[in-house]
């Protein structure tokens, strides 16, 4: 491991993060007046309708306030984004975090993936060259991570140093290359995702401030160092030390 802050290759283990490095965004009042209205709105259907009302209103199980979709239902792959869905933040309902073998390939409904089944180690924070294995990066997403992936085959070397310069020590960001995506760029963190065109778009600064280190995931506080900084390639040679990681953590 190194202390470089921008590692090329593994990935280092995380100094502490400073304060205000980045402060969390503004999130707006919510005003008596709108929960009133909603809460009669609820009485009257629970009235009218009883649970079957309720339901209509809230969404069934699995999504959220947002109209996020299911992430049991959603199957995208290769395919290119909607480009009207460049630049929005999806959301999707809570994705499974069952714990599997290491060395199980999970198959992920949606590329990349915004949680699901994952390794009990994880992939240390920071900057890679190269791809890392996804069930330890959806590991790190469930500690509050967030995974900006890139195509190194239609970016810039100087858009890869935009990503990368994403990632200060400390942060709970994991950066590197992918094949296969919807979009030169996709971050993803644990139940959302947003895919752009332009490293520098402003929207994945926007992304980062709410998402690093993200309170609603399911091991909120979990590290993102201390566990496994090799890469995909690596990995399929290191058989010795992922044992050892996962007697450690496991």
């Amino acid at each position: 491991m190194t202390d470089d802050p921008s590692p090329r290759g593994s990935g280092p283990a995380p100094e502490p993060r400073q304060d205000g490095a980045r402060p969390a965004p503004r999130r707006p009042a919510s005003g008596n007046g709108w929960g009133f209205a909603v809460g009669l709105l609820v009485t009257g259907l629970v009235v009218a309708g009883g649970a079957v009302g309720c339901n209509v209103l809230f969404g069934s199980q699995g999504q959220n306030a947002a109209g996020g979709a299911d992430i049991a239902d959603v199957n995208r792959s290769a395919g290119p984004v909607d480009p009207d869905e460049i630049g929005v933040v999806q959301r999707f309902g809570a994705p499974s975090a069952s714990h599997v073998e290491v060395g199980t390939e999970v198959e992920y409904g949606l590329h990349p993936p915004v949680g699901g089944d994952h390794y009990d180690i994880w992939q240390d924070c920071g900057v890679y060259e190269e791809p890392v294995r996804t069930e330890l990066g959806v590991h790190s997403q469930e500690h509050g991570a967030v995974w900006i992936t890139y195509d190194e085959a239609v970016l810039e070397p100087d858009e890869v140093e935009t990503l990368a310069a994403y990632y200060n020590p400390g942060d709970f960001v994991l950066v590197s290359p992918m094949e296969n995506l919807p979009a030169p760029v996709v971050a993803s963190a644990w139940g959302a995702q947003v895919a752009l065109e332009d490293p520098a778009d402003p929207v994945l600064e926007e992304f980062l401030r709410e998402f690093d280190r993200g309170v609603t995931t399911p091991e909120h506080g979990g590290p993102c160092s201390g566990a496994y900084s090799g890469t995909e390639a690596e990995f399929q040679d290191d058989g010795e030390q992922l044992e050892a990681l996962v007697e450690e953590h496991g």
